[in-house]
């Protein structure tokens, strides 16, 4: 005999299991597979599942730091990161940045021993400081040939 409290909790995880199911089908994006031969086809979707993996492994180790979170927002959150290049006018000197870093991203770069976007973005503004000569003395030299015209 099944006790009916028991029973209901048991029908309404089964929409759990559906929402599940549909968010896997989302993360693992297999609407549209481009590849024709069976082996490709095969290796595609393997790798797709030790990403979904990946994914859920990440989801359970933030979960388990206190973080709330899904395989998606993960997904979302790491692939949303950028890297940013502007231009300083009037000298034309390049300045590199980071936008869209969450402390989720943060927290796993820590964690797994990731690379640091930041130690890049360091050493990418240094190379353009050590051009930063070359870039005023071009903008005064079109300064100077602008005055003589």
């Amino acid at each position: 005999q099944v006790n009916s409290n028991r029973l209901v909790t048991k029908y309404r995880g089964r929409d759990q299991i559906e929402v599940d199911f549909k968010d896997m089908r989302g993360i693992l994006e297999l609407e549209r597979i481009l590849y024709q031969k069976p082996e490709r086809i095969d290796t595609y979707v393997f790798l797709k599942v030790i990403a979904l993996y990946v994914l859920a492994f990440m989801r359970s180790y933030a979960q388990s730091e206190g973080v709330k979170t899904t395989e998606k927002k993960i997904q979302e959150s790491m692939g949303d990161m950028l890297l940013v290049e502007t231009t300083l006018e009037p000298l034309g000197r390049k300045v590199y940045s980071i936008a869209r870093d969450t402390d989720l991203n943060k927290l796993f770069r820590k964690e797994f021993s990731l690379p640091d976007p930041y130690a890049l973005i360091k050493v990418m503004n240094e190379v353009e400081n050590s051009k930063m000569k070359g870039y005023i003395q071009t903008w005064y030299d079109m300064w100077l040939e602008e005055r003589r015209i």
